[in-house]
């Protein structure tokens, strides 16, 4: 039984199979401990027909055997050796070996509790057959074996008793995990990686209280041995139709108190089975009461055929197991790995499906330039619109997320559309090909661009025509998967990671130009509020501007001075009311002209008061203005005026500037 037990343990990788097969493991010990003794107690018995009869010989008498009985009983002593020492240190070696090995599978199965870390039995018929044989062998051996322990030559088989229906009860729990997984989920599978550790601890703890109580119990003559790795508990297993004797037996052995002469255990005796029945009765009655929970819906089948394709929530009525049964729609996820989570959905709940790349995993941010996915899909898409550039010829690839979220609509053509296990991919491969079929005529512009919204509904639109395409009925009509969209996503829209720089320049550009845009408006903001005073008005200026102009570009014959005069001055006003560095240089200007030009009339007007001079007294006026240029040539000099008569010398020091000060004149002689 361990042998077959760790053969399906390895090929399953099956740890709650491996715990089984361990604890059958540690059972060989003892039955090989029994094998010994009772070979023992074989020899032990030889020796006392053999010393019978040598006491009964004339030998006996002999001084040469004077010293014979129990010195020649070896095979006595060596019993007596095995019963008080060597089966207490067996019984708690392997006691020990259960407790130590079951906190270690403890520990390792206790992180497989979690679906997500937990790897699904994919062998779950052969579990049932594996369990169910050993189950049934344990079972069977457990009840010869403990029916021979009556005799009390044989009492010590209790133990091996014990053991067998331990092995039967482990792989009884494999059978009951592996068929609830075929049925159901694996929840029994994953729970029975920490139940069966802590159940061979609880065992092994068990054979240490048995030690420490037949320490103190007291022995009585001629009682028949038991062995501490005997399971009281099991015992009880292992002859289930003894159940109240086998307590009775067990209180008495430890407590010396008779529970079997009381009314309980005789009103217990007589109603045993009949109260079995009826639980068992009761029990398959109370499969005619099937709940589906609010969030579910249901198909009731009798015998397998639909008789009711939508049960709601609530208590239903129904003929018992097995002709009829409720069926709520079970789906298998499946990870990368290929491990398989049997679960029951929610009926009426909203179910996603991802039909692009994965969703970004972590806190990362999202960037063209980043991995942010465990797996991208890329979608084919065109690089641009038919009739540009290469006329739409050139194909591009995009990762897009596209979740589609759905529910159940009708739980009988649901279930039709596929096996458990498959339903998912199946609808997931039939959206994937819709959305292919779908980008493959957008362009990378739309599907990056900002009009996602209506591309999603369209997809959603697509999505449905071709899930109402499933699930051909008997006259090969498509009738539906059984579900309804209601809502499809699309985002997370990117190129490649490795061209995303060659979108970031393009952007970069876009950027530079909208910013040399925005620093020309900027300057021509200031510019023309310098100039005029504000930008609505330089706008108005130039636009009469832009007429006057029109009108000083017509040919000669069609030019109407007036209406340009007229031109002219309303642009002026315009500038004067504008303020501004306009204004103020045609101020300027204005304010320079009339000084030119009142400046040229005093000039004429001056010279016409010369002429009238000059014609009075000619010499008088030739005089004044030769005077006049006297006085303008020597403004600012210093003038010496002397006689002739004197001889005057001029030394000059330009070291110094007041040498005109100091001996102007200097006299060359006394006279």
């Amino acid at each position: 039984m361990a042998i077959l037990l760790v053969i399906y343990a390895f090929l399953a990788r099956d740890q709650a199979a491996m715990t089984a097969a361990i604890y059958v493991a540690l059972g060989i010990p003892v039955w090989i401990f029994l094998a010994i003794v009772f070979d023992q107690h074989r020899r032990e018995r030889l020796e006392a027909f053999e010393a019978d009869a040598f006491r009964e010989s004339d030998a006996a008498t002999s001084s040469m055997f004077e010293k014979g009985g129990d010195d020649l009983r070896v095979a006595a002593r060596r019993l007596r050796t095995m019963h008080r020492a060597v089966l207490p240190a067996m019984s708690l070696t392997v006691a020990s070996l259960q407790i130590f090995l079951g906190i270690g599978l403890f520990l390792t199965g206790r992180g497989l509790v979690d679906p997500d870390a937990f790897n699904p039995n994919q062998e779950n018929e052969f579990a049932l057959g594996v369990g169910l044989a050993v189950a049934f062998v344990g079972f069977v051996l457990a009840r010869y074996i403990s029916g021979m322990a009556k005799q009390k030559a044989w009492s010590l088989l209790g133990a091996g008793s014990s053991q067998a229906i331990g092995a039967s009860l482990f792989a009884l729990a494999i059978a009951v995990g592996a068929f609830v997984s075929i049925v159901s989920n694996d929840a029994v599978d994953r729970y029975l990686q920490v139940i069966l550790p802590i159940l061979m601890i609880l065992l092994g703890v068990e054979v240490f209280l048995n030690f420490l109580l037949d320490l103190y119990r007291p022995k009585k003559a001629q009682e028949a041995a038991r062995a501490a790795i005997q399971s009281r508990v099991l015992s009880l297993l292992a002859a289930p139709d003894r159940i109240a004797e086998s307590i009775g037996e067990a209180i008495n052995y430890q407590l010396g108190t008779d529970v079997t002469g009381n009314w309980f255990y005789r009103l217990l005796s007589r109603s045993l089975v009949p109260l079995i029945l009826i639980g068992l009765a009761s029990a398959w009655l109370m499969t005619s009461l099937a709940v589906v929970q609010p969030h579910q819906r249901g198909v009731k089948l009798r015998f397998g055929e639909v008789v009711n394709d939508d049960i709601g929530p609530g208590l239903h009525l129904k003929w018992m197991w097995p002709i009829e049964r409720i069926h709520v729609p079970v789906d298998i996820d499946r990870d990368a790995q290929g491990r398989e989570t049997r679960r029951v959905y929610t009926a009426t709940g909203v179910r996603t499906l991802d039909l692009g790349s994965s969703p970004p995993k972590g806190t990362e941010a999202i960037l063209w330039t980043n991995e942010h996915a465990n797996e991208e899909g890329f979608q084919i898409v065109l690089a641009s619109a038919p009739g540009e550039g290469s006329g739409g010829q050139d194909l591009a690839l995009v990762a897009v997320e596209v979740p589609v979220n759905y529910v159940v609509d009708d739980v009988l053509l649901f279930e039709e559309l596929a096996p458990p296990e498959h339903r998912e991919e199946v609808l997931r491969a039939v959206g994937q090909r819709a959305v292919v079929r779908y980008l493959a005529g957008r362009t990378m512009e739309e599907v990056l661009g900002s009009n996602r919204n209506a591309i999603a509904e369209e997809l959603r639109r697509d999505i449905e025509a071709a899930f109402a395409k499933m699930n051909p009925g008997p006259d090969g009509q498509p009738r539906g998967a059984g579900v309804r969209v209601l809502y499809v996503g699309m985002q997370g829209a990117h190129p490649p990671k490795d061209v995303a720089p060659n979108f970031e320049s393009v952007v970069q550009a876009e950027q530079n130009t909208a910013r040399r845009i925005e620093n020309a408006r900027k300057q021509e903001i200031e510019t023309l509020t310098a100039v005029i005073g504000s930008v609505e008005s330089a706008e108005e200026i130039e636009f009469e501007i832009d007429k006057l102009d029109a009108m000083r570009n017509l040919p000669e014959a069609e030019r109407d001075l007036v209406a340009i005069a007229q031109q002219t001055a309303l642009v002026e006003r315009m500038l004067d009311d504008a303020g501004g560095e306009a204004a103020q240089i045609l101020a300027e200007a204005r304010m320079e002209r009339w000084a030119k030009h009142m400046g040229a009339r005093a000039r004429a007007a001056r010279y016409r008061g010369q002429v009238v001079a000059y014609e009075a007294q000619p010499r008088v006026y030739r005089a004044s203005k030769y005077f006049d240029a006297l006085s303008t040539m020597f403004d600012g000099g210093r003038l010496f005026v002397t006689s002739h008569l004197l001889d005057v010398g001029v030394v000059m020091n330009l070291e110094d500037i007041d040498t005109a000060a100091q001996e102007v004149f200097q006299s060359y002689g006394e006279e």
